[in-house]
């Protein structure tokens, strides 16, 4: 996690990364493209990250909650994401299939999604 001098703490849906503990203790060891993370930095700092989906598309998902990030340039359909979701969720909207007062109607860029996927 060299790369991300900047950031003090990095947090995917399943590991930690901070500055300020031994390295050790750091579970998060590499970004993958496909999955979401929470990034504080610094003040004054600006930190990019960039990836690129498979043909544009999601990483499969596992049951259950899954933290995505939008890593391309262009949305993405709901539709992009393989089936049996059930919510959508992000700070401010959601999307629940057949839900006419869902929000959200395609997947960002720059954003990043929980969604919860079921059998």
């Amino acid at each position: 996690m060299k790369h991300f001098a900047k950031c003090k703490y990095v947090k995917s849906a399943n590991a930690f990364f901070a500055t300020n503990q031994a390295s050790f203790l750091n579970s998060l060891k590499t970004l993958h493209a496909g999955e979401g993370y929470l990034v504080y930095n610094s003040t004054n700092e600006t930190i990019d990250f960039w990836g690129q989906y498979p043909n544009n598309t999601p990483n499969p998902l596992h049951t259950g909650w899954n933290l995505i990030g939008v890593s391309t340039n262009t949305a993405l359909p709901l539709t992009a994401l393989p089936t049996g979701v059930k919510i959508i969720k992000d700070f401010d909207s959601f999307y629940e299939p057949n839900n006419g007062m869902s929000t959200i109607t395609e997947l960002l860029p720059g954003k990043g999604y929980f969604v919860k996927i079921e059998n």
